[in-house]
């Protein structure tokens, strides 16, 4: 049996942000992963910086990462689920199963910091993603700059135009995603800085409902070379290019473009594992399917907290300021 300050759930960004903040103030924490290995969404994306920092916030990723593994304070477990839970504030037994096997635990609070999914474009069929060659999502896009695979993601192997379509399974009230995902727009400006440095004369548009481009974590000036074009299209064609139909705003009426490549800006929705971690915690859910939460990261059980995407769509900036707050919070707790 460990006993624990904190159980936390997830070892994403904001998990591990917040067991190392709970750590430096010598609160043991066991720390609990569902995958093999640790890091999250944020452990797909590639570092947006072209001739400088556009604090995108992927490399603080490693360094908690590196963190964690040299902090005493903190028991991690991988490959790991949550099984039951009994208990109150001060003394949650806490049963985990790792491997097929069971293990107990105790803490005197709990963290879900379980984080989001990225919408399945499959769904948007008039997109043909994972149909047309020509049609790739954003994390698609992360994944082959991380793994140093650029080219090999593209219909054409050096594209000379390249399309951005954003709210891609966000502000859809047909399928209760009325809510925006935040992050969508800074990701494709930036993403867009990224390949106009390494493609010379790349011709960059951005299909787009309404602009998120504000907070202290974007760089400003990401945004120049950029076509804008006022319409999120009503389907893709492929042929020897990629045909984006769109109705054009200033005329009323149709209009197509060919581009080599087109990117969908996919949004973020509920985890998967929402529901399932809500009737073990006994915790509320949003209208959405998120964690429901009041002053930031209370929920509606004595205790227990959440933070990061598990709660609603953030950003990598966000959802570390998220999980100091969660931290802080239990501190007072705890030593007050």
């Amino acid at each position: 049996m460990l006993d624990n300050g904190a159980l936390i759930l997830g070892a994403g960004i904001s998990g591990m942000t917040c067991a190392l903040a709970l750590a430096n103030q010598d609160i043991q924490v066991c720390l609990v992963e569902r995958e093999k290995e640790i890091g999250g969404l944020v452990s797909s994306f590639s570092c947006k910086a072209t001739d400088r920092c556009n604090n995108c916030g992927v490399c603080l990723l490693n360094e908690k990462i590196r963190a964690i593994g040299d902090t005493e304070h903190i028991t991690l477990f991988t490959s790991c689920r949550i099984k039951a839970v009994e208990g109150e504030f001060n003394h949650f037994d806490i049963q985990l199963v790792q491997g097929g096997e069971p293990l107990s635990v105790t803490a005197r609070t709990i963290v879900a910091a379980t984080g989001a999914d990225v919408f399945d474009a499959r769904e948007k069929k008039q997109f043909g993603y994972k149909r047309y060659k020509g049609v790739i999502n954003g994390l698609d896009l992360e994944e082959s700059l991380r793994a140093g695979s650029f080219h090999g993601n593209f219909a054409a192997n050096t594209p000379g135009n390249i399309a951005f379509i954003q709210c891609v399974g966000s502000r859809d009230e047909n399928i209760n995603h009325a809510y925006c995902s935040k992050v969508c727009c800074k990701y494709a400006i930036r993403m867009a800085a990224v390949l106009r440095r390494m493609i010379h004369d790349l011709k960059v548009t951005i299909f787009y409902m309404d602009l998120q481009t504000t907070g202290k974590d974007f760089s400003p000036g990401c945004e120049e070379g950029i076509e804008w074009i006022n319409a999120i299209p009503a389907g893709i064609e492929e042929g020897n290019k990629v045909k984006v139909k769109y109705e054009d705003m200033e005329t009323g009426k149709i209009a197509y473009r060919e581009f080599d490549q087109v990117v969908l800006s996919t949004g973020l929705q509920p985890g998967k594992e929402n529901k399932r971690l809500a009737g073990i915690l006994r915790l509320n859910l949003d209208d959405f399917g998120f964690l429901e939460t009041r002053d930031l990261v209370e929920t509606n059980i004595e205790g227990i907290y959440a933070c990061g995407t598990s709660t609603s769509p953030k950003s990598i900036a966000d959802s570390i300021s998220s999980a100091y707050v969660a931290a802080s919070r239990i501190i007072g707790r705890i030593r007050g």
